[in-house]
């Protein structure tokens, strides 16, 4: 098919044609004419039925993409989803070098390993501290490339198979499950920066992760009847959260003053780790002090306030797919909520050591 656009420089010819993976193409021409255009599109045409008959080989980089300017790309596809800034962030730090300049069709599963294995030999250096990377870092790294590969071979961009399927992720360790104490979090709700102070009182009070706070609205938190709507959550799965009472009277001061209850710029974690330093504390061996700490010390510590179990995960994970009753029937009665939620203390003398929920994936 040839067709052609008027622009303030004359036309433009395009023409459209099916490749030999049997994807519709659309591309423009420099062709003065429709008649030098169709002659084009005759030979563009001929060339893909060999290929699609095995007669031709096939372009795998019609776009003549390198693997950095396919990150260019790739980022740019995903700039409006949830986790575009992490995404860009590990992806324009980690692939540079040769691995950057290489051409996508050269990229293969060796390739991809023996960069993947660099990767993993590198150590992290932040400031004074050197450590060495940790196995799900770079499986994470593993994962975003793989993304990023099938998204330009379903954009056409790629032609033949994803390259880093042909090679392993690294066995991890799960980490045995340790909640911050008590008057550590403590410290932390009272010694937080101001542009942190509400966030960190969400996640300590009402135990949402630091993406669902990010994407908090003040239309979701229902002052009047006491709870928060979470919607688009990490599990897919909307649920109420009640509001403690402390917490209510940190959202009215918010709200009547005009912030908002997202968060503000910088690194949630640093954020934690700066109201530890202001406070004094530091947090017992094994236990990881980052913003998601808070999470897990609040179902810990609300379950030693004397919340039943299996309440606490229905207000923090939502209806438990395996459960039909809790799917499609149950439903708290948003009093009896707010009268457990009540039995939460982080005073001095709630325990100073909670008992760890089990481990759950992807909590």
């Amino acid at each position: 098919m040839v067709y052609g656009r008027k622009g303030k420089t004359g036309t433009t010819w395009y023409i459209e044609y099916v490749d030999g993976a049997g994807r519709r193409r659309r591309e423009a021409t420099t062709a003065a004419t429709r008649k030098q255009a169709e002659l084009l599109e005759a030979e563009l045409r001929v060339r893909e039925e060999r290929r699609a008959r095995g007669l031709e080989p096939h372009d795998r980089n019609p776009q003549r993409h390198t693997v950095e300017s396919l990150v260019g790309w790739y980022l740019k596809q995903t700039a409006k989803t949830a986790n575009a800034r992490h995404l860009g962030h590990t992806l324009r730090a980690a692939v540079v070098g040769d691995f950057a300049a290489t051409r996508i069709d050269d990229v293969t599963a060796p390739v991809v390993r023996a960069f993947l294995a660099a990767y993993a030999a590198t150590d992290v250096v932040k400031g004074s501290i050197v450590r060495p990377r940790s196995a799900s870092t770079v499986n994470r790294l593993r994962a975003y490339l793989s993304g990023m590969f099938r998204a330009a071979i379903d954009a056409g961009r790629l032609v033949g198979e994803n390259p880093v399927r042909g090679t392993k992720a690294l066995k991890t360790e799960a980490p045995i499950p340790r909640a911050l104490p008590a008057d550590v979090v403590a410290a932390i709700l009272d010694n937080a920066d101001r542009a942190w102070r509400l966030p960190v009182a969400i996640a300590a009070w009402a135990g949402l992760r630091y993406s669902e706070i990010a994407r908090l609205r003040w239309a979701d938190v229902d002052l009047v009847v006491g709870v928060i709507y979470v919607g688009r959550t990490k599990a897919k799965k909307g649920r109420v959260v009640p509001i403690h009472a402390e917490l209510q009277r940190l959202l009215e001061e918010a709200k009547a003053s005009g912030e908002t209850p997202t968060p503000n710029r910088g690194r949630a974690a640093d954020a934690v780790r700066r109201a530890m330093l202001r406070a004094g504390v530091a947090a017992p061996e094994g236990t990881e002090a980052v913003f998601h700490s808070l999470r897990g010390a609040w179902a810990s510590q609300w379950v030693a306030c004397g919340a039943d179990v299996g309440l606490v995960e229905f207000v923090g994970w939502g209806p438990r797919a395996s459960s039909v009753m809790q799917t499609s029937y149950l439903t708290y009665p948003v009093g009896h909520l707010r009268a457990e939620i009540l039995k939460l203390s982080w005073a001095p003398k709630a325990p100073a050591t909670v008992l760890a929920l089990p481990a759950k994936a992807g909590a």
